[in-house]
């Protein structure tokens, strides 16, 4: 008999300001959570029977009080959160303009917020792996994505 294959889903919320910028989240210092005090866009687990795009939205209402505008734009296989022949992780992306200053958000989960340019970002190792996904996502930005 052939083992089943698990599938979770993720999402992802690149926010971004009229300077290109994403808004990123720094994780709890919790000793149980994994990627305590690192960086990540904010987001979360698709909850069963939910819908990605209502997922998004609900995480971003969780941990930021926020609506934002948004569009898919990127989905793939997480490898870091998957495990072969057993679990395969999907993660979708969504971006959109936060329209709102950050000083009016209220942040009800993780350590601080800031914007991150391109640059500000290399080097440094964010939740998950995502280094490749935000460089993928600022490239694009190149190309006229926002």
């Amino acid at each position: 008999m052939k083992p089943v294959v698990r599938i979770r889903e993720v999402v992802s919320a690149l926010l971004t300001n009229e300077r290109g910028e994403v808004l990123l989240q720094l994780r709890d210092d919790k000793p149980d959570l994994p990627y305590a005090n690192y960086w990540t866009p904010f987001g979360g687990s698709v909850e069963p029977g939910e819908a990605p795009v209502a997922a998004v939205e609900r995480e971003l209402l969780e941990e930021l009080d926020v609506r934002a505008r948004l569009t898919l734009w990127n989905i793939h296989a997480c490898p870091v959160r998957s495990i072969p022949g057993k679990l395969i992780c999907m993660h979708y992306s969504y971006y959109g303009l936060l329209e709102q200053s950050v000083e009016t958000l209220t942040l009800r989960e993780g350590q601080a917020m800031a914007w991150f340019t391109r640059d500000r970002l290399r080097g440094m190792k964010l939740a998950y792996g995502q280094e490749t996904l935000l460089d993928a996502f600022f490239a694009r930005q190149l190309e006229g994505i926002r």
